[in-house]
């Protein structure tokens, strides 16, 4: 029942959320992925969404591309534990 709230209101934590947060410029990951893996949009004109495997490396210098274009899958969107990531 709580899951259903969050993806239904948008709230925190929601897939909803997760997108306005990338819209904004942010990093997005699940808690619950055991994997690296975290989503971004590459930009707010064209948002296509991007996916980035590297467990803490950060790009190095501007031009470096440590980001795919991204495999989305659609239960993404049932997700309710995503969260900004931070380097």
């Amino acid at each position: 029942m709580k899951n259903w709230i969050i993806r239904t209101l948008g709230l925190k934590g929601s897939w909803r959320w997760a997108k306005k947060q990338m819209l904004n410029g942010k990093i997005v990951r699940c808690k619950h992925w055991s994997g690296t893996l975290k989503l971004r949009v590459d930009s707010k004109e064209n948002k296509l969404l991007q996916a980035n495997f590297t467990k803490t490396q950060k790009p190095i210098h501007k031009g470096d591309n440590l980001w795919e274009t991204s495999n989305w899958h659609i239960s993404y969107e049932d997700f309710t534990d995503y969260e900004v990531f931070e380097w």
